[in-house]
């Protein structure tokens, strides 16, 4: 795999979760199932969380304040009320200028700087650069997942025809 590929599933899962969020409120991004899960406005949190990581592993600076991770980090608490939770406008915001930022990366990295050592190794994001990309890309792609089926959950027609 390469940056530009590594770019170009970001840009994919970044334009379905946009379409996805078309009509959607800030109230809408809180509802929730009912057999549990999280909401809306949690996964667009909880991404930019961990493109936090993400931007540590490629050598761009954060996303946004890593003390968000309370509200939005794995295994927090689902977000049910709008007292915890940003205003989805903003996470939006976030969402887009990372975006940028993380597509103009990946397509500039070289091989080398794809195949370097990661300080620490993970069983989930491997042993380099790259699969830690890689495996941050599928995690990105599966809560955008969760998104469109919760838009469906609240009524609205699929957005990617």
């Amino acid at each position: 795999m390469n940056g530009s590929t590594l770019a170009r599933q970001f840009f994919s899962s970044g334009y379905s979760l946009k379409v996805n969020l078309e009509d959607i409120s800030h109230e809408d991004s809180l509802f929730a199932p009912e057999r549990g899960g999280n909401c809306i406005n949690w996964i667009v949190g909880h991404i930019l969380n961990s493109r936090n990581r993400l931007f540590g592993f490629v050598g761009l600076d954060q996303v946004w304040d890593a003390s968000h991770a309370e509200v939005y980090g794995r295994g927090t608490v689902p977000l049910t009320s709008s007292d915890k939770a940003i205003p989805l406008d903003t996470l939006v915001q976030v969402f887009d200028a990372s975006q940028e930022r993380l597509i103009a990366h990946l397509k500039a990295m070289s091989a080398d700087a794809l195949n370097a050592a990661l300080p620490e190794p993970h069983k989930l994001f491997g042993k380099t650069v790259e699969t830690a990309v890689a495996f941050s890309a599928f995690h990105e792609i599966y809560h955008v997942g969760q998104v469109s089926l919760l838009r469906r959950a609240l009524g609205r027609e699929g957005a990617i025809p």
